[in-house]
């Protein structure tokens, strides 16, 4: 049995990454300090893909659904991202560039900013 202390001691250990990733996102992508849950949903979700010491062989999401995995649906943050306009006249243009910023978990969709 893990002791609490150690518990405690990797959580603060990944709840530094965490801080550390959102800090580095937000320098790199520009984007203002309000965007900083959804960094926060992209590192959580981008760790539940990866692999850790904790658990030997296997990734958290494997253990959860009791499947493989692959990371066809890992998209880059602040991706640029062409979004279809369905509103434009027929000259018009038909598309917009947006960034990507996160999933919406409500509509199973992409936030874009």
């Amino acid at each position: 049995m893990i002791s609490l202390n150690i518990m405690n001691n990797i959580a603060e250990y990944q709840n530094h990454t965490i801080v550390e990733c959102i800090h580095a996102l937000l320098y790199a992508s520009h984007l203002p300090k309000l965007l900083w849950t959804h960094v926060v949903f992209y590192i959580v979700w981008l760790m539940n893909w990866i692999s850790s010491k904790a658990i030997e062989e296997m990734i958290p999401f494997e253990l959860v659904y009791r499947k493989k995995s692959g990371l066809r649906a890992l998209r880059k943050w602040k991706n640029k991202m062409l979004v279809h306009q369905t509103n434009s006249n027929k000259l018009g243009r038909h598309t917009k560039q947006e960034y990507w910023i996160g999933y919406n978990s409500k509509s199973n969709g992409s936030l874009l900013l």
